[in-house]
Order: C-alpha cells, then sequence, then structure tokens
C-alpha cells in the first residue's frame, strides 16, 4: 500500500438520537472507496451537550467495515478530532482507526453537508 492513499465517501444517512443529560448524538453513514480497503461502509459519531450545538470543534468516533479484494472482510473502530470552520457546513476531521487484522490507519478529510462528501487521504501507522 502507498504511503499516502485516499478515501471518498458519500452519506447515505443521518440520524440524532438524545439522552438523558439533554446531549445531542449525530451519527452520520458512509459509503465509498478507499485505497487497498475496496468498498467501505461507515458511521461517523459525534456527541455534544444541547446547548452546544453551534460549536466549531469537538471529538467524534468512527466504526465501520471494509471488503478489500482479496476477499476478507475489514472492521474497524476509530478516534478523532472534527473542526469547524465559523459559518461552514464542512468539517476538518483527523482520526486513527484500528484495524481487526490489527494494523491502525491515521487519516484527515473533509465532510462537507452541502454536498454530502467526506474525502480525505490516509497513511497506515
Amino acid at each position: 500500500m502507498a504511503d499516502q492513499s485516499e478515501f471518498s465517501y458519500s452519506m447515505t444517512g443521518l440520524r440524532y438520537s438524545a439522552n438523558e443529560k439533554e446531549e445531542v448524538t449525530a451519527s452520520t453513514d458512509w459509503e465509498g472507496t478507499a485505497t487497498g480497503f475496496g468498498a467501505v461502509f461507515g458511521t461517523l459519531i459525534a456527541t455534544f451537550p444541547l446547548a452546544d450545538a453551534n460549536a466549531t470543534s469537538g471529538t467524534c468516533r468512527w466504526v465501520g467495515g471494509a471488503t478489500p479484494d482479496d476477499g476478507s472482510l475489514l472492521a474497524g473502530i476509530g478516534e478523532g478530532t472534527w473542526q469547524r470552520p465559523a459559518g461552514e457546513h464542512r468539517w476538518n476531521i483527523a482520526m486513527t482507526v484500528k484495524l481487526s487484522n490489527g494494523d491502525q490507519v491515521k487519516g484527515v478529510g473533509v465532510l462537507d453537508l452541502g454536498s454530502r462528501s467526506f474525502t480525505g487521504t490516509f497513511a497506515m501507522l
């Protein structure tokens, strides 16, 4: 796999939920491709206080899976951060994902709500 690889996902769904502490969880579903991983499917999750819905930064998680060309299946869980430029519906995301085969990847990308896209680059750690 190359040192710097690319991913490109399209949004397939968006859900909101709330808990008893008046925190909102936004879960966005994605599908697309990533270099060396074939088809990728996943959910990006962010939780924030109701009163902080217009925040410009926070933490997020990724839970997903991939279907590489070798016929295997991979699962991954990631932890990261997001930053939103003021007045924009675009988030800059940095994340490290642990894979079910023991590998880890670190990536950066841009989630653009207007185009329903999440694109970026990643490298194996």
